[in-house]
């Protein structure tokens, strides 16, 4: 857990932010320490004076300390177990081992997702050229039929003009996205689901389930790829 992740686990426990413990560690020094002038203190000026100096010293260690008691007010904040930012730590042993990556921040960069369907939305209304600032200059591209594309992002939208030239329209139907962030990997993803529904210039319209994983880097997306299910057949 990040030291950030630590001064978030204090708030959410105490309510208390570690300017607040500074200045209640103050407070308390104060009112023990430094009580009305006495005649001794009179005798010695400087007695109060250094014990500012000393006050100044310390506190950055009581605050500390103060950090790590109130962390371990709870003592599954600090098990190794990863943290969403909804601030549940997952400490569950799983069945299966993730091959790619279970070491999850969801949602992450929320921008990212908005680029990602902007470029859904201008795949769908056919403004090819406005959908290339968003691809970095090479793109890497696995289609649900088992095609592979590597290549510059000039040439994917080649491809994209080709396949919507076969279509009188196309429809998405956005079921759910979400921003991801590899953690284990440091990597960025948007994971999107959808109903795609295509009207084909010769042949009948078709409508698939679709979920399509983009992966961004400097905020601009280099890879995707793309799973189809069709849809169950209506009875009667």
């Amino acid at each position: 857990m990040s030291f950030q992740a630590y001064l978030d686990n204090i708030k959410i426990k105490t309510g208390r932010t570690p300017e607040d413990f500074k200045k209640l560690v103050e407070k308390n020094f104060n009112s023990t320490c430094n009580p009305s002038p006495s005649n001794e203190s009179k005798k010695h000026p400087t007695l109060t004076i250094n014990l500012k100096v000393i006050m100044k010293r310390i506190s950055p260690l009581l605050l500390i300390v103060a950090v790590f008691v109130s962390c371990n007010l709870n003592p599954a904040a600090n098990s190794t177990g990863m943290t969403n930012n909804s601030g549940i730590k997952d400490t569950i042993t799983y069945p299966f081992k993730a091959l790619y990556s279970s070491d999850l921040t969801v949602p992450s960069h929320p921008e990212y997702a908005q680029k990602v369907l902007k470029v859904w939305k201008l795949y769908e209304t056919k403004q090819f050229d406005a959908m290339k600032p968003y691809y970095a200059d090479t793109v890497t591209y696995d289609d649900a039929h088992g095609n592979h594309y590597h290549g510059t992002s000039e040439g994917l939208l080649q491809i994209a003009r080709k396949e919507m030239n076969q279509l009188d329209s196309l429809r998405f139907d956005i079921n759910m996205w979400e921003s991801v962030h590899a953690n284990d990997k440091n990597e960025d993803w948007v994971n999107i689901w959808c109903q795609e529904r295509n009207y084909p210039k010769i042949g009948h319209p078709d409508t698939v389930l679709m979920f399509e994983q983009w992966k961004l880097k400097g905020g601009r997306i280099y890879y995707f790829n793309q799973y189809f299910a069709k849809l169950p057949k209506s009875k009667g």
